[in-house]
């Protein structure tokens, strides 16, 4: 089994098409239909299901894209920390994080690292859940994610960041008589948010009314979670942002609450228990830093 019949194999069951996957790999769709029959006379099974549409993984293709991702994801390691006895002058880095947590922590993170380390490729991968970014990185997609209230997990390494508050925010022109706004009164809201599991604001929303018993209304859905600021700007409802979210909009007119009692979601940098490309082990240490918690401790991390 060769190196490149993996990134072969990895390409043709992302695109779902053999001349899609030659187009990207810039190679003749001959040699990629060969690299994908070699690969699967030497495991001894198809990999794929062929049919008059493109291609789609087997069950044996299935088991084979997380070992593939994690062959290669060492490769770049091993290549990456020979070059780093001559200084970081290169490589790429994949970071996992939802839209809300790449606005921030993460892009204050990335331009204090861009600054440090020019020659770095970053690529900033948004998972289709926020529950799925501790898959992307313990398959290789991603070296590092970002998550939030995350509990340990066998296989991965957690670098607690900041805790940031989660306020209600309110139209411009919208306000209450109180300086807090406690659990219970939220019922008195209509919401603006996104669908389940896919943003911050929703699962925190979800948790306090699942506390409260009582009934979560929400007059706009949508999967425009970069939107939803905007959207109450424009008078469409309320909201729960995380406060460096919310002052954004606040200096605009909207109005921010505290909650009562107050809530807190701890944001955490994750990666696997291995070994770490040095992109990935500058971008650790550097976040650490940042958040005020030091030298990052997890034993694998050096």
């Amino acid at each position: 089994m060769e190196l490149r019949q993996l990134q072969i194999f990895l390409r043709v069951a992302e695109e779902q098409s053999i001349s899609r996957a030659a187009e990207l790999l810039h190679l003749a769709q001959p040699s990629v239909s060969q690299a994908i029959r070699q690969l699967e006379s030497e495991l001894r099974g198809e990999l794929f299901l062929r049919s008059r549409r493109g291609v789609s993984l087997t069950a044996a293709g299935h088991s084979l894209v997380e070992p593939a991702r994690q062959m290669l994801r060492d490769l770049v390691v091993a290549k990456e920390s020979v070059a780093d006895v001559l200084g970081l002058k290169g490589g790429n880095l994949h970071i996992a994080a939802v839209p809300a947590l790449a606005v921030d922590p993460l892009a204050p993170m990335l331009g204090a690292y861009r600054r440090r380390y020019p020659d770095v490729k970053l690529h900033i991968i948004d998972p289709a859940d926020v529950a799925d970014t501790p898959s992307y990185v313990r398959s290789g997609r991603c070296e590092i994610g970002l998550v939030e209230n995350i509990a340990p997990q066998p296989g991965l390494c957690l670098h607690e960041l900041d805790a940031q508050e989660i306020v209600l925010i309110l139209p411009p022109g919208a306000a209450v008589a109180t300086d807090q706004v406690s659990w219970e009164e939220l019922a008195r809201f209509e919401f603006v948010t996104s669908p389940p599991g896919r943003s911050v604001s929703r699962s925190r929303l979800d948790y306090i009314f699942g506390k409260t018993g009582k009934e979560l209304r929400i007059c706009v859905e949508s999967d425009h979670r970069t939107a939803i600021s905007e959207f109450v700007l424009a008078g469409a409802g309320a909201a729960l942002l995380r406060r460096p979210l919310a002052a954004a909009i606040v200096e605009r007119g909207a109005r921010a609450y505290p909650l009562q009692p107050r809530l807190e979601h701890q944001v955490t940098l994750i990666h696997r228990d291995r070994t770490l490309s040095p992109a990935a082990r500058a971008f650790v240490r550097l976040a650490s830093l940042q958040s005020g918690r030091g030298e990052p401790e997890c034993s694998s991390y050096r």
